[in-house]
């Protein structure tokens, strides 16, 4: 659980253009402050939704593969 309490510390904290990256299962979650949420979640390059919530963006980051690496920028 810390990696996801690690991950959703860094979204709440982080400015546009900052991302959090699962590189096991392709996905990516940056923090873009658009109209449909803080949080622009994307699966290989496409978009798969947007999210005001922290911790719905890190449940979907780290979602797919039950695998945990990832990299934070």
């Amino acid at each position: 659980m810390e990696q996801f309490e690690e991950i959703v510390r860094h979204l709440e904290n982080g400015a546009e253009n900052d991302y959090a990256e699962n590189e096991d299962n392709g996905r990516m979650v940056e923090v873009a402050n658009m109209a449909g949420g803080r949080y622009l979640c994307t699966e290989n390059g496409d978009v798969m939704r947007q999210t005001d919530s922290p911790e719905v963006a890190a449940m979907f980051l780290l979602g797919k593969t039950g695998t945990r690496k990832y990299v934070v920028a």
